[in-house]
């Protein structure tokens, strides 16, 4: 179990590293200047799915190990995925980049 701030510490961590590295021109600098900020309000906003997913104790606390390792087996079962984000681009994602996000959360 990780605390709210342990989530967003990970997830900045891994967006720093593994995507805004690699972004290139002005929106790297956007990128890089919001992603605090955009991670908080992710991890707020999705406290309902955490919930309803049962990783989300009643006192707060992230079950990021239930949460990753479901996501890891969807990934191994469903294949890579690629996503479409504004201003960056095409972001592709595999097994490997949620064992990257655990190491960045701690778990």
């Amino acid at each position: 179990m990780i605390t709210q701030e342990q989530a967003i510490d990970g997830l900045t961590a891994y967006l720093e590293s593994e995507i805004i590295s690699k972004i290139k021109g002005v929106p790297k600098w956007l990128s890089g200047a919001f992603t605090r900020d955009i991670v908080e309000n992710y991890v707020e906003d999705g406290r309902a799915f955490l919930k309803m997913v049962n990783c989300l104790s009643e006192d707060g606390m992230i079950d990021a190990n239930r949460f990753t390792d479901r996501l890891l087996e969807s990934a191994k079962k469903y294949g890579s995925v690629t996503q479409s984000v504004k201003f960056i681009g095409d972001i592709s994602f595999s097994e490997n980049d949620i064992i990257t996000l655990k190491r960045h959360l701690g778990i």
